[in-house]
Formats: C-alpha cells, sequence, structure tokens
C-alpha cells in the first residue's frame, strides 16, 4: 500500500481500502506522512471501514490531518473500526482547523463510541 500511494498520490481522489486489516492502514498512515508538503493533496473520500483500526487507528489519521497530508480530505469513512471514545476526541480536535481540515462528511457508524 505503502508503494501505491507513493506512486499514485498526486491525482489521488478517492481511495477505498474498506475490509482490510490494521497493518495495511497502519502502512497506509506511515506513508501519508511522506516527506513534501501535502503528501495526498487531492485526496477528497477515504474509506477505512472495517478495518478494526480501533482508537490506535483512529488517532494515527488524526495526526496526518493535523500534520496537513490531507487538505482535501471532505468524506471519512470509519464505520465498523471498534473505535472508542479517545479516537473520537482526537479526530474532533482536528475538525475546527480550517486550514488543516475540511471533512464535510464523517462516518463513524457500528463502532464503540459511547
Amino acid at each position: 500500500v505503502g508503494e501505491l500511494i507513493a506512486v499514485a498520490t498526486r491525482d489521488l481522489r478517492w481511495l477505498d481500502l474498506s475490509g482490510n486489516d490494521v497493518e495495511m492502514a497502519q502502512e497506509l498512515f506511515t506513508a501519508f506522512e511522506g516527506e513534501g508538503e501535502s503528501t495526498v493533496p487531492c485526496l477528497s473520500r477515504l474509506d477505512l471501514s472495517r478495518n478494526r483500526l480501533g482508537d490506535k487507528g483512529l488517532t494515527s489519521l488524526a495526526k496526518v490531518v493535523r500534520n496537513g497530508r490531507l487538505p482535501s480530505l471532505q468524506t471519512l469513512c470509519m464505520a465498523e473500526n471498534r473505535v472508542g471514545l479517545s479516537g473520537t476526541i482526537e479526530l474532533a480536535l482536528v475538525l475546527p482547523l480550517k486550514d488543516k481540515c475540511k471533512l464535510a462528511a464523517l462516518d463513524l457508524s457500528d463502532n464503540e463510541i459511547g
């Protein structure tokens, strides 16, 4: 996955990796943290549903967004990831950062938030 991101990052607009595994997702977050101002400048939709990412995964993704690596992200699907309150809070802290986050649609259905 990291190699795919390295090759296709400039024009990638929609990435659906739903139903994969935790190791793949962590590799993806590492690839997003690559060199340059914005690793995936055009990505507007990211679907990571059904990956068992948990709070650790959502916290890692929030860090990627906070660091300005996904400046065009508008839709994030994180359903069925065993996310709890702490991961949700980490993402919520990024949402007001309008220069880093353009998120307009967020799916956190079927998680363990409350």
